[in-house]
């Protein structure tokens, strides 16, 4: 396929004017072709190509996956290109832990030999990746792989129409990988021996002179990658030399293999306690720690915190990975903090996460809270728990004032039914993500109550309030900066 060909289509699949094609055209558009990973053409001048790149060394030993055509934001970038790569990110990144100061090192290492970070939008770690590279002014090549098992073709060539309203980062060429063959099949299958492998990930693999690694788990998909990339001879692979960091029977194949071990000695922060109380000053006196009240007659619903995954939700998300590089400000994010965030904004922040219909709520639960140990249980199909032993108790009153109902739990047709203004409190009885064996989930267990939009706290009175936490120690620490009394959530019985 010619590249007048290979473009014309894609715009096409975009949306995009018959005469905004020949103007894409006739204007000398950024369009190279690739190698079967759609990796860099090695062999043609980029700044800018103004005609199609033919590349002289096609490497067959990659993983194939056809021909590609490439689309690039601006010139690339010159220099040897480093991919720093990982099999996993945790979810909740400790900023003192191996992994932080593995890539704090790497990135270091990068800036110094004035190098160029290559990474593909979708592999673990790439927001991370991209912004600490962008905080020490390297030259990134960011990856976007027009994979067509992750959406069709014309989802990913309206996106990439999309992106061109959107300013272009400063020191960041973005390059967009068409499908491969036709460059915008969705329906060719690919043939290719690593065709289970994500592209974004055999592609982020292809572009890079180097790859340092981070955590890598055996068997996983970067460990096939780079066993292939040694084995062919593709270019050298750095093990960042942590501890935990690696499998070890991975890490000690890939160094038979040729892989090197770098040592790190800095990229560490100094551990300190997270400031609980920025922003916020301590009241006047504490609040008193009470008993937890009595199930019989119970008066209040019940509002359970849990940690915060990524940014809270004032927060950006630069902000928030910059906390993760400086291990400084707001970078605890655990159930303990949300609930201290709780205390001091005097505000719950409601969710759509979850929720049918996509529609803000704040969830309450109506069972005591001597029974939320009994619901405490993990839920695998949302990688956390519920019920966690740290929250706000208010009493029912004062929230059915405020707008706030009890749930309908019922089927798919009884929320065909429903009109729009109570479709925000309904659930289905039973849905089959259970957290063992794909048991189902008998939702009514949690009793669950729902407030639509943000809940304002501010004229919460004292004695229609009790915050909770799981231990003496923590509940002294809300009782701090807390407006209503504080107790000791109830322990499971044993």
């Amino acid at each position: 396929m010619t590249q007048a060909n290979a473009v014309a289509d894609w715009l096409a699949l975009a949306g995009v004017s018959a005469a905004s094609v020949a103007a894409q055209l006739a204007g000398g558009a950024k369009w190279l072709s690739g190698d079967d990973d759609g990796g860099p053409p090695r062999s043609v001048d980029t700044n800018p190509p103004r005609s199609p790149g033919h590349l002289a060394d096609r490497l067959e030993a990659r993983p194939t996956a056809g021909r590609r055509w490439l689309w690039c934001s601006q010139s690339l970038p010159i220099g040897r290109r480093v991919a720093v790569m990982t099999s996993r990110i945790a979810r909740h990144v400790d900023p003192y832990g191996a992994w932080m100061s593995g890539l704090r090192e790497s990135l270091r290492r990068v800036r110094d030999e004035r190098a160029v970070v290559v990474t593909a939008v979708g592999c673990a770690g790439h927001e991370i990746v991209l912004r600490g590279a962008m905080r020490q002014a390297s030259p990134v090549v960011r990856l976007y792989c027009c994979d067509a098992n992750v959406a069709a073709a014309r989802t990913w060539a309206r996106r990439w129409w999309a992106s061109l309203d959107q300013p272009i980062a400063a020191g960041v060429a973005d390059v967009w990988i068409l499908p491969s063959s036709k460059a915008h099949s969705p329906d060719e299958p690919t043939q290719a021996a690593f065709g289970s492998v994500p592209q974004r990930d055999r592609a982020a693999v292809a572009w890079a002179d180097e790859v340092m690694v981070l955590a890598l788990r055996s068997g996983g998909n970067l460990h096939a990658l780079l066993r292939h990339r040694l084995t062919a001879a593709l270019g050298p692979v750095v093990l960042v030399d942590l501890p935990g960091l690696q499998s070890k029977r991975a890490r000690d194949e890939l160094v038979q293999l040729g892989a090197s071990l770098w040592s790190v000695r800095g990229g560490g922060v100094d551990r300190v306690e997270p400031a609980k109380f920025d922003g916020a000053p301590p009241t006047a006196s504490p609040a008193p720690i009470v008993p937890a009240p009595a199930p019989t007659g119970w008066p209040y619903l019940t509002h359970c915190t849990r940690a915060r995954e990524g940014p809270w939700p004032d927060q950006s998300p630069d902000d928030y990975l910059d906390g993760l590089f400086d291990a400084s400000g707001d970078v605890d994010h655990s159930a303990l903090a949300t609930l201290v965030r709780i205390a001091t904004q005097r505000r719950l922040i409601a969710s759509s996460r979850t929720i049918r219909g996509r529609f803000g709520v704040v969830s309450f639960t109506a069972a005591p809270l001597g029974e939320l140990a009994r619901l405490r249980v993990f839920r695998a199909h949302r990688s956390r728990w519920d019920f966690e032993p740290y929250g706000l108790c208010v009493r029912r009153e004062w929230l059915a004032q405020r707008g706030a109902r009890p749930v309908r739990y019922g089927s798919d047709d009884d929320w065909r039914s429903l009109p729009d203004a109570d479709r925000p409190f309904f659930q289905l009885v039973r849905t089959g993500e259970g957290a063992a064996r794909g048991s189902p989930i008998d939702w009514r267990v949690e009793a669950e109550w729902r407030h639509v939009g943000d809940l304002d706290l501010s004229d919460l009175p004292g004695g229609d309030g009790l915050m909770f936490a799981p231990n003496e120690a923590e509940a002294a620490c809300i009782a701090r900066i807390s407006r209503w009394p504080v107790c000791v959530a109830p322990a499971a019985e044993r």
